[in-house]
C-alpha cells in the first residue's frame, strides 16, 4: 500500500506544483516530463509493476501528457487559441 501511494502521489504532486513560478523557464510539457520521469524511477526502483508494464504505461502517459492535443488540463492555456490557426 505504501509503495503504491508513493508511486502515485509523487508524480501527481509534481504536476500540481507551480514550478513555473520557481523556475521561470519551465513550461507545461517539461513539468509533465518531470512527473513521468519520477513515476518511471519510482516504479522501477520499488518494483511496483513489472518492467514491461512500466514501459507501456510510460509510453501511454507521454502520449497523453506531452502530445500537443492532449488533455486540456495539461496544455498551456495561452496556446489554445493558436492551435486552430
Amino acid at each position: 500500500m505504501t509503495k503504491t501511494s508513493i508511486c502515485v502521489a509523487s508524480p501527481l504532486l509534481t504536476l500540481c506544483l507551480p514550478l513555473n513560478q520557481v523556475l521561470e523557464e519551465v513550461d507545461v510539457v517539461q513539468v509533465g516530463m518531470l512527473a513521468i520521469f519520477i513515476l518511471a524511477v519510482l516504479c522501477l526502483v520499488l518494483e511496483l509493476i513489472p518492467i514491461f508494464a512500466t514501459s507501456i504505461l510510460l509510453i501511454g502517459l507521454e502520449l497523453w501528457l506531452i502530445f500537443n492535443k492532449g488533455h486540456v488540463w495539461f496544455r498551456d492555456l495561452s496556446e489554445i487559441g493558436e492551435m486552430g490557426n
